[in-house]
């Protein structure tokens, strides 16, 4: 038969890379952070104007490596009625460089 041989893939979710802001947060130390609605962080002043394109608008953040887990989290931390954690445990050694960009895909897909 033609084309026996050749794999076909379908795919029945569109993922719009366009719409996903990427930005790396170091947050503050332990000692001078607080406990407050929203997702608190020191920007340097180069990057506040394109942190303030976002002010007023609805936001799905996703927090990578944080330290927001369903186990644990800061102790004045109040859980929101509209979060929800896709996995406590990626991988990332030098290793499984590959398995930790498909685990970060999955879980932003499941966002979605």
């Amino acid at each position: 038969l033609p084309g026996t041989n050749q794999k076909t893939e379908t795919c029945s979710f569109q993922f719009n890379i366009s719409e996903i802001v990427t930005c790396c947060l170091s947050g503050i130390s332990e000692s001078h952070s607080c406990v407050h609605p929203g997702y608190i962080t020191l920007v340097c002043p180069a990057k506040a104007a394109a942190v303030k394109q976002f002010q007023d608008m609805p936001i799905c953040a996703i927090l990578i490596d944080g330290d927001l887990t369903e186990t644990y989290h800061h102790l004045g931390f109040n859980r929101l009625e509209n979060m929800s954690i896709f996995s406590e445990n990626v991988p990332h050694s030098k290793e499984s460089s590959s398995l930790w960009v498909d685990s970060i895909m999955d879980i932003l897909i499941q966002s979605n």
